[in-house]
């Protein structure tokens, strides 16, 4: 079962941030995911979906790139915010290496976040929390066999 929280302009819906109700269904489906049911999730996404905190993010751990070429600089939410903040800084198959795509991003947009505040989607903030949190991740694929049983490229979200 996939989850996440409902989000409008890439920000929690304040719905959800002020719902008791809310907060004991994130705390049912985590309790679901602890007894071994398949929950698409690890448990430090679905505390962080329940909680809404900020957290070490790396949005260019996993680039996206669209059908054409184009790189998503450094994420799909802050480059369709149209900000000065990120954007599509180059054409993939028009530069010679990612070193140089990286570089023509950064000058162009400055350096990637380094903490989210807002987005909390699944497929941005699973990868940046493996990365901040290995052990946790570890632990997970130790205490639960649904973990260890899975294909990371079947679960791709986003």
């Amino acid at each position: 079962m996939p989850f996440r929280p409902n989000l409008f302009n890439n920000w929690p819906r304040y719905e959800l941030l002020v719902a008791e109700a809310y907060r004991a269904f994130v705390d049912k489906v985590i309790a679901c995911k602890k007894l071994g049911l398949k929950i698409l999730g690890s448990l430090a996404y679905l505390k962080l979906a329940r909680d809404f905190q900020p957290y070490t993010c790396y949005p260019t751990l996993v680039p996206r790139v669209l059908p054409n070429g184009e790189l998503i600089y450094p994420c799909r939410p802050i480059e369709r915010s149209g900000t000065a903040q990120g954007g599509r800084p180059c054409n993939l198959t028009r530069v010679d290496s990612w070193a140089e795509a990286m570089r023509l991003a950064v000058d162009k947009f400055g350096p990637p976040p380094q903490t989210c505040f807002s987005c909390f989607q699944q497929c941005y903030a699973e990868p940046s929390l493996m990365q901040a949190q290995p052990v946790s991740f570890l632990r997970e694929m130790v205490m639960f066999s649904a973990s260890r049983q899975a294909k990371l490229h079947i679960f791709a979200p986003g």
